[in-house]
Order: structure tokens, then sequence, then C-alpha cells
């Protein structure tokens, strides 16, 4: 089983040096997928079908979300699903958040970072970056201040409802992601939090992973097994009961920007400045963590600031770099 370079998607605009720079909505029942990066103050989205790009289209952060002339820099474009699949991309940026529907073409709500009166910035402010969907019909967006912001999203309409803001972290936040009704949430002091989901998707913290004075840039949930991934280069596997590591690996030699899991088979994918990717297969019985190493491949002379699967099974995965204008997939052969 290899991984082969099967093509290159190429964007309108290049990819800013952000984590987990890159997202993907797949649509195996429409044969079309979609792709989302960031640089500076818009997200760039592609829609593309098997063998062809379909359409380009560029999303703009306004201060007051979409009525400002005053643009502010995007940190983060990632698509999430609630309810039913209802399908959203939130865009995070220095002064606030919006989240669009999921073809970008309607805005759907808009939380401001700054206050309208004194133009002051709120004690979650300065920047808003990490999301995800957890529970039913919740997403998660973190803050500079460390507090992560719970938002209530219907399964039609617009009338999205901030619903909690949790506090736990003291260093600004940089991935959050969700599983099985479970969050983790990471941070730039290295701080992993996990929270799980209680009735009315209401969040708890339940266990801490203390960090080592350097970010955690990505983190993931599979199974048993939490991961986070960090600016040294070095992976981390957890056991997701007790917060103790389980498998510590030198993975790259600069900083790893992106890491994604395949759910139903175990196989992550890492991208690093050092421009390598590398393939793993996690395994995980009885509290038994392993893992394996299955392929490296170079994207020549290109930082790669993200990194996510197309599918469950982990078949497809494509990956971008900074100051790059093409997204590079892979196929498994």
């Amino acid at each position: 089983m290899v991984y082969k370079k099967e093509r290159t998607i190429s964007l309108k605009g290049s990819v800013s040096s952000l984590f987990n720079n890159l997202s993907v909505m797949s649509k195996p029942d429409r044969n079309f997928t979609c792709f989302a990066v960031t640089h500076k103050a818009s997200a760039h989205l592609v829609y593309t079908s098997a063998d062809s790009v379909i359409n380009h289209h560029t999303l703009t952060a306004n201060k007051e979300g979409g009525t400002s002339p005053f643009l502010t820099t995007v940190l983060q474009s990632k698509w999430c699903f609630v309810g039913n699949g209802r399908s959203v991309l939130v865009l995070t940026s220095q002064h606030g958040i919006q989240m669009f529907e999921g073809d970008g073409n309607i805005l759907l709500y808009w939380h401001s970072l700054v206050d309208k009166e004194t133009q002051a910035e709120t004690p979650c402010a300065v920047f808003a970056r990490g999301v995800c969907a957890v529970g039913t019909s919740t997403i998660c967006v973190g803050t500079a201040a460390g507090d992560i912001l719970s938002f209530q999203v219907p399964q039609h309409g617009g009338s999205v409802q901030q619903t909690a803001m949790l506090h736990g972290h003291g260093a600004p936040i940089t991935d959050l992601t969700a599983n099985n009704h479970q969050m983790a949430s990471a941070d730039e002091f290295g701080v992993i939090l996990l929270w799980t989901v209680g009735e009315g998707d209401t969040l708890r913290q339940s266990l801490t992973v203390n960090g080592q004075s350097e970010p955690c840039t990505s983190v993931r949930l599979w199974k048993g097994v939490l991961v986070g991934a960090f600016v040294s280069g070095v992976i981390r596997l957890y056991n997701r009961e007790t917060g103790i590591i389980s498998v510590e690996i030198a993975a790259h030699g600069r900083s790893i920007n992106a890491i994604d899991i395949a759910p139903t088979t175990g196989y992550m994918i890492s991208a690093s400045d050092d421009s390598f990717i590398n393939v793993w297969k996690i395994g995980s019985e009885d509290n038994n963590i392993t893992v394996g190493h299955v392929q490296c491949e170079e994207v020549a002379d290109t930082q790669l600031c993200g990194a996510c699967f197309l599918d469950a099974e982990g078949t497809q995965f494509s990956v971008s770099g900074y100051d790059s204008c093409d997204i590079v997939c892979f196929k498994r052969s």
C-alpha cells in the first residue's frame, strides 16, 4: 500500500503560514470536494469534481461581518457539520467570527470580539482561532484569551446564539477537535484539555494534559487516543482516559503545522515546515496504543501548513503549503 501524488489543484491566491490552514468538505454522493485555505484577509474556496475544477470563490473577512470597508486578517476557515449534516463554514479573524452556509454564499452570523461602543477589545479578544463542531448542534471557537466560545446552531436558518464561554486555558487557543461526545482543546503553552458533552450540549472539563512550554499546533481524537502535534516536530499520543503519554515520536525536523486522522482506519498524516508529509498507522486495543510509520512524501521547497484526509477510510489526502497556490492531492494505490 502506497500513497501516490494524484493531482494538483490550483488556487486563485496563495496560502498564509498558519496552523491547520486547510479544510475539506467532501460530498461523494454529488461527486465533488471543496477545499478552503486562508490568505491575509480572505478565504479561498475551490470546488472540484473527480477530474476538474468546477468553481472558485473568495470570502473576505470584515470587522463588522461584511458591512465595514476595513479588512481584518483571517486566521482560519473551516467547515463544521451540525444536526443532520448541515454544513457551516466558519471564518475566524482578528476581530470576530463569521459563520456562512456551507457554500459560502450566505452569511448566517457575525460575532464581534470588539465592543461596538468603546471599540475596546473584549476579554476574549485579540483574535479567534480553533474551530470544531461538537455534540448535536454546537460549534465551538477558541480565542486569544484562552477562552472557548460555544454557539448553538439550528438545523435551518440563521438564528445562531452564543450559549457559553468555557474557561480553562491560560494561553491562546491553537486548535479544537471533537469526537464521540468529547472535545479536545490545545493552546500555545502546550496544554491540552478534554471536555465531555452533557445534556443540552453543555461541556464540562474532564481531563488536563500539562504542557511542556511549547505550542501544541494541532490536536486529534481517535478511539481511546488523544494525539497532539508540537512546534518541536514531536507527536505525542496520550491515553484518552488518563492523559498519560503512551508514545512520543520525533516525527519531523521542524514545526508540525497540521495532523489529521482517518476515523475508520486510524491512518494519520502529519505535515511540517520541513516540507515532508508522514503517514502513520495508529492502533488501540485494551488501552495499548501503538503507532507505525507507513510512508514519507516530500513536497519540495514548500513549508506545509495544512493536511486533511478526504474520506473516512483515509484513501486520499491533500496538503497545502505556505506561499503556494497549489493544493497537492495523494491517493492510496
